[in-house]
């Protein structure tokens, strides 16, 4: 198995817990975690009690302070890493780090997947099973990548090579392709879910006009994700030649 600065984590960790030193690491964790729990709450209670007015923004806001959670607590223990790590080991952070990100990875999918897909409140069967999936494979990565496995499984990615058209491309090509075109579709869905809602409340602009701009602004946001996606991953564009 390829020797990673992460495979030997959980071996490192045992070890120190003899440790006393453990302690501070396992305090500044807390800490961390405690504090980024109540900066977003405090933002949240603060745009909901000032701000009643702002309407959308506020919902907005409210609902992205789940997100901000684990954002901040990510940020300060990235930042009480190299501090602790003056003094003694912080195996238990550098563990801590890929779990809190891959946390607040899930919770920033979910407020994207719902802030497009969901509306009136009611979230359906398929978005919750999609939630679900999409969190095991999260995790299911976050554990690879903690345990070593990862640079394995892109070595066997990369041999895999499968012929497209008149190209080849390895699996790890197509699947990053797909992944970064999925990204990419959401953010632009989302942005322009974004700009439907604003564009709806401006009164001046005709109904008619107002549905036209937001799907038209809407189109060209998914057609520029999809372009960008592909070429930022290094597919030539004329590849897709074969499925038009």
């Amino acid at each position: 198995m390829t020797t990673t600065p992460l495979s030997s984590l959980w071996l490192d960790l045992w070890s120190d817990l003899q440790d006393p030193g453990m302690l501070w690491q396992i305090g500044a964790l807390v800490v961390c975690v405690v504090i980024g729990w109540g900066l977003a709450r405090a933002l949240r209670a603060a745009v909901v009690v000032e701000n009643v007015q702002l309407g959308m923004m506020r919902v907005g806001v409210e609902s992205f302070a789940r997100v901000l959670s684990p954002l901040l607590a990510l940020t300060l223990i990235a930042v009480a890493k190299p501090l602790l790590g003056k003094w003694q080991h912080v195996n238990l952070l550098r563990v801590a780090i890929p779990l809190v990100a891959s946390f607040a990875l899930i919770r920033l999918a979910f407020y994207v997947l719902r802030r497009i897909f969901v509306r009136g409140g009611q979230v359906g069967s398929f978005m919750l099973l999609f939630e679900k999936v999409f969190a095991i494979l999260v995790w299911a990565g976050v554990a690879l990548y903690i345990t070593g496995l990862w640079p394995e499984l892109i070595h066997y990615l990369e041999e895999i090579v499968i012929p497209v058209g008149r190209n080849k491309m390895s699996l790890l090509t197509i699947l990053q392709a797909a992944v970064s075109v999925v990204v990419t579709l959401l953010l632009a869905l989302w942005a322009g879910a974004t700009f439907e809602e604003r564009l709806m409340q401006l009164d001046t602009v005709h109904s008619s006009l107002r549905a036209v701009m937001a799907r038209m602004g809407r189109a060209l946001l998914i057609v520029t994700a999809v372009l960008l996606s592909l070429s930022s991953v290094g597919i030539d564009l004329t590849v897709l030649s074969v499925f038009g």
